[in-house]
């Protein structure tokens, strides 16, 4: 039965590296290791088990799961490690740059005051605006009691006007 000898449970990984259940899928998910299932435990080759060895030894000396080699970025998290620009090569690559100066200039901080600039010419234009483009505007979607038809945020007030599509439309008044 070579499937013994060339597998370890997932469930003795959290006692062999003292660690929670969390931070073993964590390391697993850092390696990319997807543990194969058979019945009803769940198995990682030995390969994988070294890869799990040298993440452990490599985070009781201080470093992070991020800085390991071969380590991958979580879901929905960027890479923090460097890259060596200068060993890129032509084609794909400068797409990836490209795309890196798209997000930088996306990230960029912006004028917190620019949403009432836009508020303001809303309103010097007349301009009926959505629930959810309010929402961006402000942070929070305009609501009103039955009955009544205003929503104040600031030196703003917004008054129902109808409908856009499905939802409510919204006309911007500056309150002095």
């Amino acid at each position: 039965m070579t499937a013994d000898i060339d597998t370890y449970p997932v469930g003795d990984l959290p006692t062999r590296y003292n660690i929670g259940k969390q931070a073993m899928y964590n390391r697993l998910e850092s390696l990319g290791i997807k543990p194969e299932k058979i019945g009803n435990r769940s198995f990682i080759t030995a390969p994988e088990l070294s890869q799990m060895e040298a993440l452990h030894a490599h985070i009781l000396a201080g470093g992070t799961m991020a800085d390991f080699p071969g380590s991958q970025p979580a879901a929905g998290e960027l890479s923090t490690r460097p890259v060596d620009v200068g060993a890129m090569s032509t084609g794909r690559d400068t797409d990836v740059l490209t795309l890196i100066e798209t997000i930088a200039k996306v990230l960029r901080p912006t004028d917190p005051l620019s949403h009432l600039a836009n508020l303001e010419r809303a309103c010097e234009k007349g301009w009926l605006l959505t629930s959810a483009e309010i929402k961006q505007l402000i942070g929070v979607k305009p609501t009103v009691r039955k009955g009544e038809t205003e929503f104040v945020r600031g030196s703003f007030a917004f008054v129902k006007a109808g409908k856009i599509g499905g939802g409510s439309a919204w006309k911007v008044i500056k309150r002095e």
